[in-house]
């Protein structure tokens, strides 16, 4: 399989995923939820697996992918990813008795997340940009 051979050619970056897993594993034990994490991690695993063999079996095109302003585009993406983390903390930390939160506040939440959590942003940014 190619993840094999992924692993091999970036080393740090295996090492990096491996230690973040540890540490989610690491964290779940001390809060009681060690084997949620682990389902959760082999879900992650599984999906990887099967999307690389999908990927092998059917002999994806190995044409590069132009990217036509690298900095542009990173800078949307982590731009993208710093509201989520935002959103996240006023949904899950703020408003923490969310079923009595009032609608003022539950909308604006839910569609921040809907634009922003879900790829809707990349994805109609990325089509202006007119990537195919």
């Amino acid at each position: 399989m190619k993840i094999f051979h992924n692993i091999r050619q970036h080393p740090i970056v295996s090492v990096i995923v491996a230690l973040l897993a540890s540490a989610l594993l690491i964290f779940a034990f001390s809060e009681g939820k060690f084997l949620k994490m682990t389902a959760y991690l082999a879900a992650i695993l599984a999906t990887v697996l099967v999307t690389d063999w999908l990927a092998a079996k059917f002999k994806t095109d190995d044409a590069e992918f132009l990217i036509k302003s690298p900095a542009k585009e990173l800078k949307l993406l982590l731009a993208t990813q710093a509201i989520v983390v935002v959103i996240s903390i006023i949904r899950f930390q703020v408003f923490t008795d969310w079923q009595n939160t009032g609608s003022l506040f539950k909308l604006p939440i839910f569609f921040l997340m809907l634009l922003f959590v879900f790829p809707v942003v990349l994805i109609a940014a990325f089509l202006k940009w007119r990537y195919s």
